[in-house]
């Protein structure tokens, strides 16, 4: 998602802020990551209207107006020096060099499929790299990535059973709760009458267990047998993946 903001607003009018944790650790709860945020957009020259006037605003709604003031103010700060306030995900390195986003999208491959998928795209992009240098070999490496991990069935099921999505969980809920997923598989999901899609569906956490099974299934993908391979989505998704590799090879012949 990072990579496809910057793609079309530009990496130097694109900045990425968490403001939800710095509120959190600065100021005890999360109610004015909001205000954070206007203070960072304003201090960056985006919003219209003078800090008087917001101040102004904040003092009429009289609501939290110290802390919401303090938080508009840590926002300012952190755009004008963003050293300045720092914490935990934000010491995360976004890929940069084309070798670093090749071994990232190569671990992706490995668990979204398999080792050979990760080499046949390393095999690509290092061949037109190759031909044309690193900075189209960079353009290859992002949007062959995005044509060959669609996100079917079977990712879905990894996604939630990878171990990942129950830590988020319990990192963030204490005690008894409920959970329920909200799924449209194909041949069951209804379909919506006025969109004509097919309309989601309520599961339990009993599904959980039926992810751990599906995702284990994930070498049927692209196969004969993949029974979810016949849908219209899963079609089209192969054919962009197909005509994408037909470019590349057109492109890769040209003198």
């Amino acid at each position: 998602m990072h990579d496809i903001i910057k793609e079309c607003v530009g990496d130097e009018t694109t900045n990425f802020v968490n403001a939800t944790e710095i509120v959190e650790n600065l100021l005890g709860d999360t109610l004015a990551a909001n205000i954070f945020l206007a203070g960072f957009a304003f201090q960056k020259g985006l919003l219209p209207i003078s800090s008087e006037a917001i101040v102004e605003a904040v003092r009429l709604n009289g609501t939290s107006v110290d802390e919401n003031l303090l938080a508009f103010n840590l926002g300012r700060l952190k755009a004008h020096n963003p050293k300045t306030i720092r914490f935990g995900e934000e010491e995360v390195l976004v890929p940069q060099t084309l070798s670093e986003l090749l071994e990232d999208r190569r671990q992706y491959l490995t668990a979204y499929q398999d080792q050979n998928l990760a080499e046949q795209y390393q095999s690509k992009v290092d061949a037109v790299t190759e031909k044309f240098g690193e900075e189209t070999g960079m353009v290859v490496a992002r949007y062959y990535f995005k044509v060959l991990a669609y996100k079917d069935e079977y990712e879905v099921a990894r996604l939630y059973s990878d171990g990942r999505f129950k830590a988020a969980l319990e990192e963030e809920f204490d005690g008894d709760y409920k959970l329920s997923i909200h799924l449209a598989p194909p041949l069951i999901a209804p379909m919506d009458d006025h969109s004509g899609l097919p309309r989601k569906l309520t599961f339990g956490s009993w599904i959980f267990p039926l992810f751990n099974i599906l995702a284990k299934f994930k070498f049927l993908r692209g196969s004969s047998l993949d029974p979810f391979g016949y849908t219209k989505d899963r079609q089209l998704e192969r054919k962009i993946l197909g005509e994408y590799e037909q470019l590349l090879g057109t492109v890769l012949e040209l003198d």
